[in-house]
This record gives C-alpha cells, structure tokens and sequence, in this order.
C-alpha cells in the first residue's frame, strides 16, 4: 500500500488570502505579491531541530516568550508573502518509524536515530535564494537553543534521475 502526501500545486497558506500557483513550465511557484508576474522563487524547507528535554525544562514565562516570538515570525512571514505552510510537531515520543528490508516492513516507537536534538517543526517558505532563506532562518526563535537546517524542495516535475545537487551554497561561511 503506497502512501502518498499530496502537497498539490494550488496550496493556500494556513491565513490571509493568498493563493499560490505553479508556473507550469519551470515548476517554480509563482510569488503573489509579485506584481509584474516575472519572479519564480525557490521552495525551502527549514527544519526546527531543538533538544526536547531543554524545551519541557522551560518555564511557562520562557515558554511564552518562545511561542509569542513564533506569532511574529509567522506574522513576518505572511506580510512578506513567503509562508506555503509551516507547522509544529508533536513529541519524538509519539513518532513511529516505517523501514522495509527485503521486501517486510518494520514499525518502530520513536525515531529513526536517538539524537540530542530533534525535528519539532517546519516552514515551507518561498525565497530567491539560499541565502534569503538563510535569513529568514535566523529569524525563527529556536534557533537560539536550537539548529534551523534549510534544504531546497525538489519539486515533482524536475529532473528527479539528477543525482547531482545541484546546490547552490550560502554566500556567507560564518553563522553570524
């Protein structure tokens, strides 16, 4: 039985009253706030990593203050006309882990590997490059305790048979 998750090419963000499309030769989506209608971005997936026992350690003012920076972030996002979808996960704890070797399937409580830190989100954004998506990545309140990584979306419809990745790498080397 396959599985499919179908993220679709008409996806609306979670609020405000923007549409997205995808421009059908390119695959790229199409900004809205694009006026002249020639800007094809790139799609990035940023990825919360953050240490769970840190998080439940905090207090309910620490907590507060965390969630309160989330609701600007996600407020900047959306003015900025950026945001596909992003969305907080719940605990490794209730994660299950799928894997099939020759030919049987293997359910697993918890994830994949035991890390310090794991994944407890993710925003789907727009950006025109790396580096913009970087940028948007310092911005988001966990990176404080946490790691943010930020990979480009191989769309359906590019030459999935490339197996060079055809990265492009951030122009500046420090995390400052």
């Amino acid at each position: 039985m396959a599985i499919r998750r179908n993220l679709g090419s008409n996806v609306e963000p979670s609020s405000g009253p923007a549409t997205w499309w995808v421009n059908a030769p390119t695959g790229a989506p199409a900004i809205p706030n694009d006026t002249n209608g020639d800007r094809t971005d790139m799609q990035y997936l940023l990825m919360i990593y953050t240490d769970e026992a840190i998080d439940d350690a905090m207090t309910e003012a620490e907590m507060g203050s965390l969630l309160e920076g989330y609701g600007r972030f996600g407020a900047e996002l959306e003015a900025a006309g950026v945001e596909h979808s992003g969305e907080r996960l719940r605990p490794v704890a209730t994660a299950t882990s799928v894997r099939q070797r020759e030919g049987e399937f293997t359910l697993t409580d918890g994830p994949f590997a035991e890390t310090k830190e794991q994944l407890g989100g993710f925003y789907i954004i727009d950006a025109g490059s790396l580096d913009e998506a970087v940028e948007w990545a310092k911005k988001i309140p966990s990176v404080a305790h946490g790691t943010i990584e930020v990979r480009p979306v191989w769309q359906m419809g590019e030459d999935m048979l490339d197996t060079t990745d055809g990265a492009e790498r951030p122009t500046e080397q420090s995390a400052g």
